[in-house]
């Protein structure tokens, strides 16, 4: 809708008569060939692809170990899938639930070599070992 002076009206609706014209008016229309180069170009032509001149380090956002570390545990997921059989106990997971990737030093780098598939249990168990993680309800003493 436009006002008087023929500016567009912010925020204004269409009624459903004005909704169906419109619907009516675009059907059957096809873009013109500048309209379709227009269109490819606004959707990229590497849609649902990875473009190699701004893949991994070379992307502009790219943070490398600054990464926080959900986007990290992603990458490695990403790049050395889920993980189904645990390195401590061996257990077999089909369906990978409850199988994780566990970063050795909680440093989390983009290093591959630091990271591990462990089990929810082992994993559990592996940060009380190494002190990386607290009992729930630990209180420390206060001397």
């Amino acid at each position: 809708m436009r006002d008087k002076q023929g500016r567009f009206v912010k925020g204004h609706i269409h009624t459903k008569e004005a909704l169906k014209k419109i619907g009516k008016a675009s059907k059957g229309r096809k873009p013109t060939p500048k309209q379709l180069q227009a269109l490819k170009k606004m959707w990229g032509f590497y849609k649902g692809k990875k473009i190699p001149q701004i893949t991994g380090d070379k992307h502009p956002a790219w943070k490398g170990d600054k990464a926080s570390q959900s986007s990290i545990h992603s990458w490695v997921k990403r790049i050395m899938g889920t993980p189904n059989v645990c390195d401590f106990c061996g257990k077999i997971s089909d369906n990978k639930v409850g199988m994780h990737w566990s970063n050795k030093d909680h440093k989390y780098k983009r290093d591959l070599n630091d990271w591990q598939r462990l089990c929810a249990s082992c994993h559990k168990q592996y940060d009380y070992d190494n002190k990386l993680i607290q009992p729930k309800g630990f209180k420390p003493n206060i001397v």
